[in-house]
C-alpha cells in the first residue's frame, strides 16, 4: 500500500482481509508494506518480499508504486507464478494484465460515476428532496476483457 493513512487504501484493505477471513480461512495474511506511492521503493519492497516469502502465493496491490511492483515481478519471473491483484486501470496495470503478470484489477468506474453524480444532483436539485444515495459497482479487469 502506498500508506496507511490513505484512507481508500486503507479500507481496500480491510475488504481483503475481510474477504479472507471468509473465503479462505486457511491463508496467512501478512502485514502490508509501504511503498510510499514511489514505483522505486515499491520496486524494492516486492523485491525483499519475495526474497523473504519463497511460499508467497499472492499478491494484493491495494494502491501506491504498481509499476515498481511489476518490475520487481518480471525480474524475478514470478507475475505469472502468483496471483496478483491490483486496483485502477492505468497503462501500466493494461500491460500488467496483457502479460499475465497481474490477475484482476479492481477500477473506479470514473466516467459512470460523474455521469450519475451529475445527474442525481440534478433531479435532487430539481425535486427538492433528500440527496439519494447511489451505489456504484467497481469494473473488474482481467487478462480477458481489458
Amino acid at each position: 500500500m502506498g500508506n496507511h493513512r490513505y484512507r481508500c487504501q486503507e479500507l481496500n484493505e480491510t475488504g481483503f482481509r475481510s474477504y479472507c477471513r471468509e473465503h479462505a480461512p486457511g491463508f496467512s495474511l501478512l502485514e502490508p508494506l509501504q511503498t510510499f506511492e514511489d514505483n522505486a521503493v515499491a520496486r524494492e519492497v516486492t523485491e525483499q518480499l519475495l526474497r523473504r516469502e519463497p511460499d508467497l502465493v499472492g499478491l494484493y496491490v491495494c494502491g501506491g508504486g504498481m509499476k515498481g511492483v511489476l518490475q520487481a515481478l518480471e525480474t524475478a519471473g514470478k507475475g505469472s507464478d502468483l496471483i496478483v491483484v491490483g486496483h485502477e486501470i492505468t497503462d501500466h496495470t493494461k500491460v500488467g494484465l496483457m502479460d499475465n503478470v497481474l490477475s484482476m484489477v479492481f477500477a473506479h468506474p470514473i466516467k459512470r460515476l460523474a455521469v450519475e453524480a451529475i445527474a442525481q444532483m440534478q433531479k435532487d436539485l430539481s425535486d427538492n428532496i433528500a440527496p439519494a444515495k447511489r451505489l456504484l459497482n467497481f469494473d473488474i479487469y482481467g487478462p480477458e476483457n481489458i
